[in-house]
This record gives structure tokens, sequence and C-alpha cells, in this order.
């Protein structure tokens, strides 16, 4: 009797211990849908949003809404997203992917399924520009001025981090958020100047392959972009101010993949004002792409 008493304890302990076991949630896909997609090293950069309870996800694309035409399929992923080579898409073809998770008790159900279609005009990879706009990007950088029309004089160090929280495309208009504001369209980068009130000036500068640009304006002002081996240079000076007696100077260095990784403003009307901003680290959201000597 106390045999079978003991047998029975161990299959409702064995029973508890299954039973406690949960299912995961489903996951939600979050890109890419309809025309919004990114792309990041030549993939599609697909993303969900993190089930409670998983351990991993399996994802699937097909090429037809029945889900019939696999043309990807992987389980495992310990991430909240996965990149599929570009490759693998024909231009101007919509294609559908669901998402599952997977717990301690196995594999949950599938998510609903999410389309988009490949259009051909949002496929500029931005990691190959000077532009990179990525979701999960960031740069950190030391940040110098130093102001001599305070009284007393201001001087000071810190450091300034700028993270891209969201980004999609929509057709071909890349939309991306920061952590300080709204999501800002772009096509092309539009560089603009100001020379006090007096002087405004500004040029559309193309994303995948900007172009030397010259131009002069105001009292002795100049706008350039050029390069420096491979550093895409922003530059302009001008002399502002009914007495010409006040004079501004800006650079902007950038290079391909990275983003800005110096600029330089400086100010002077009798006193002056300086401030600078030199990269510390870009991280792509994977890796850590570039770090300051």
């Amino acid at each position: 009797m106390k045999r079978i008493i003991k047998i029975t304890a161990m299959l409702i302990g064995v029973a508890v211990i299954f039973g406690c076991r949960k299912e995961p949630e489903i996951p939600e896909p979050a890109t890419p849908k309809g025309l919004s997609y990114q792309i990041q090293d030549g993939s599609i950069l697909f993303s969900w949003f993190p089930a409670e309870d998983a351990l991993s996800y399996g994802m699937e694309i097909t090429t037809d809404a029945e889900l019939s035409d696999l043309i990807f399929a992987r389980e495992g992923i310990e991430d909240t997203f996965q990149l599929v080579s570009c490759d693998s898409f024909v231009a101007d073809s919509t294609y559908y992917w669901r998402v599952r998770a997977e717990g301690e008790a196995g594999w949950g159900d599938w998510s609903d399924v999410a389309s988009f279609t490949y259009a051909t005009g949002g496929g500029l990879d931005l990691d190959t520009t000077y532009f990179p706009f990525g979701r999960g990007y960031e740069w950190c950088y030391e940040h110098y001025w130093f102001n001599s029309c305070n009284d007393p004089p201001h001087e000071g160090w810190d450091t300034v981090t700028y993270i891209i929280v969201d980004s999609f495309w929509s057709g071909d208009t890349l939309f991306f958020k920061s952590q300080y504001g709204s999501f800002r369209p772009i096509v092309n980068w539009r560089k603009e100047v100001f020379a006090g009130s007096l002087v405004h000036t500004s040029t559309w500068i193309s994303l995948a392959n900007p172009e030397p640009y010259y131009e002069e304006f105001g009292y002795e002002g100049v706008f350039r972009i050029f390069y420096e081996d491979s550093v895409l240079v922003f530059y302009w000076t001008e002399n502002v101010g009914d007495a010409r007696n006040e004079y501004v100077w800006d650079r902007e260095d950038r290079l391909k993949g990275v983003g800005k990784v110096s600029s330089y403003h400086s100010y002077s009307n009798g006193c002056s004002a300086n401030y600078t901003y030199r990269l510390l680290y870009f991280y792509n959201g994977q890796d850590t792409v570039y770090k300051a000597d």
C-alpha cells in the first residue's frame, strides 16, 4: 500500500512539473508591412514584438497568402529580429510572413500573417551611405564648448548620445525618429546654411553618392561639399552683421556607414564661442562599428 501511495505521489509530482510549463505568448509581427521595410547590410530586417515565456522564435516567409510556397524558414532564433538577404525577393512582388515562439512547453501558435511589397524604390542600403538612420543605431559624442562672450567665460565637457528609436521605409521614403523628436521623412538629405538673419542657402544632397558642391553667397560667404580621402566634408564660413565684424565658421565630417564623426562651430564678435563634437562610438544595433582611438 505504501508503495502504491509513493508511486502515485511521484506521478502527481511529474504532472505538476509539466503542468507548470507555460506555453509562450504569440508574438506580433512589427516590420516589414505594406510598403514599409528596412534594409541593413543588403538584407531586409524582419522584426517582431517579444512574447512572454519565449525561449526562441521561428519564422516563415512565403510568396502566397495560403503559405504554401515557402522561400525562407528558420527556427531557434534567439533575438526578436531576422535579416533575410534582398536576393531572396523579386522587385515589386508581395510576400507573406509569420512568426511563433518556443517555450518550455514547446512551440506556441503562429502569429497572424503579415504581408509586404518589396518595391524597387525603397532598396537603398543606408549602411552604404554617409547618412545611416536605421532603427537601433546609436552615436555617442564627446561634446566640448568654450564661450568667452559670457562673464565669466564658460568652458566644459560632456557626452551626448543620439539614438534612432524607430525607422521604416514607405515606398522610396525613409522615416526615422530619434529619442528627441517625432518622425522625419528623408529621400535625399537637405543641407541648410544660415548666416545670421541675412543669408539662407540650401541644397539637396544625394544619400547614395553625394556630389562635390560649391556656392558663394552673402558677404564673403562660402558653402562647400568635398571629400578628404574617405571623409565627406560640409564646410561653410561667413562674415555677417551690419558692421561685418561677426564671423561664423562651421565644419562637419562624415564617414560612409557611420555618419557624423565630428563637427566644429565657431563664432566671433569681439569674443568667441566654440562648440565641437567628436564621435566616441557608433553602434548599428548589432555591433560597435566605429570606436574612437
